[in-house]
């Protein structure tokens, strides 16, 4: 089964004024990635890949520490 998730809530691109690539999650984006980490837990076992942004790395790091 192969799943395919957006990353979770970014934090405001206006207001971000770095590199776009490390703009992180916000608050609501972090419970979100919480929820998602739950979720997919239980139905899957599989291997994770991301994009190397940072607010896509923060989305699967919850999953990832779960599936550990």
């Amino acid at each position: 089964m192969l799943y395919l998730v957006r990353h979770a809530k970014a934090g405001d691109r206006a207001a971000w004024k770095g590199d776009d690539r490390l703009r992180p999650l916000s608050k609501e984006g972090r419970r979100q990635a919480d929820s998602l980490a739950r979720l997919l837990a239980r139905l899957t076992t599989g291997e994770l890949v991301s994009s190397p942004y940072e607010r896509c790395l923060q989305t699967v790091q919850p999953l990832s520490s779960v599936l550990r």
